[in-house]
């Protein structure tokens, strides 16, 4: 059974991280999201009209990704048994990566065969999905420590 108390700080710590990750993202990839070529393929939350999206995006956001790492937390506390590692940092790297290889990658090539997106928007959203999937790893050992 998950531990409510430490899957909440998990997830807010995430969200948190992620959120300053995907800021980062937007910046370094902005042309892409500001190009009107790509403006038929943002949702209507993301982008009702040009410019930045409105504070209704950010809040759902916030709240999809605190489920999102929930979700996260209680898959590692499930199969954090399975994972044989010499320490914490393997352990957390190893969770991660699976995630990342099970979730994210597929979600990430299906989005190229469905969605017109820019190839390169998509290899810069699954190199930071990457990157957050390792650090959570490590962070869930760090935080959850299931015996």
């Amino acid at each position: 059974m998950c531990n409510l108390k430490k899957v909440g700080i998990f997830a807010i710590l995430m969200m948190i991280i992620g959120q300053i990750a995907w800021f980062l993202e937007t910046m370094v990839d902005m042309a892409h999201y500001a190009n009107p070529a790509y403006f038929g393929v943002w949702s209507k939350l993301m982008m009702p009209a040009a410019g930045a999206p409105p504070t209704e995006f950010f809040i759902v956001s916030v709240v999809i990704s605190i489920i999102g790492w929930a979700i996260f937390a209680c898959a590692y506390f499930v199969f954090n048994g399975a994972i044989k590692a010499k320490n914490e940092m393997q352990k957390g790297l190893m969770f991660g990566g699976w995630v990342f290889l099970l979730a994210t990658l597929p979600g990430s090539l299906s989005m190229y065969m469905l969605f017109n997106l820019p190839a390169m928007l998509l290899v810069s959203w699954m190199i930071v999905g990457l990157i957050l999937n390792l650090v959570a790893g490590v962070v869930a050992v760090r935080i959850i420590k299931v015996l």
